[in-house]
């Protein structure tokens, strides 16, 4: 008899797109390559990780403005990876200014522990908070 694995339900998984709530520099859950919004501006689905030789894990994606403001906005935001309260990589992250509906590629470059690429399994939780 064939044994049927038993799935254990995510723990917490954020939903496929998360809108950010809440005061700046609060975090919030996000999931990698899920899209999120931080205040005026949204990371679009896909983001991902890239590790560079000598400049260790970047992130990148496409940030859009996607406030109703007809004032350009530069999107400052940072995403964290922690395993347990453990932060083991703070990447910053920011647009040039963009006007509503205005779309730009960013890497964001991580603040922590640069030499070392960032693994999946390294980290249990994301999130993400407006930092301007």
């Amino acid at each position: 008899a064939s044994k049927v694995p038993v799935t254990q339900p995510p723990a917490s998984q954020p939903p496929a797109e998360t809108t950010c709530t809440g005061n700046r520099n609060d975090p919030c859950p996000v999931k990698l390559g899920s899209a999120f919004t931080v205040g005026k501006h949204t990371m679009g689905k896909g983001w991902k990780l890239k590790t560079q030789e000598y400049l260790g894990t970047q992130l990148a994606g496409t940030v859009t403005m996607t406030s109703d403001d007809d004032e350009p906005s530069t999107a400052f935001f940072t995403v964290k990876f922690l395993k347990g309260n453990q932060v083991v990589a703070n990447f910053q992250c920011s647009s040039s200014s963009l006007e509503k509906g205005q779309s730009e590629d960013i890497e964001c470059h991580n603040m922590s522990d640069t030499s070392k690429p960032l693994k999946a399994g390294s980290y249990d939780k994301i999130t993400a908070e407006a930092d301007f």
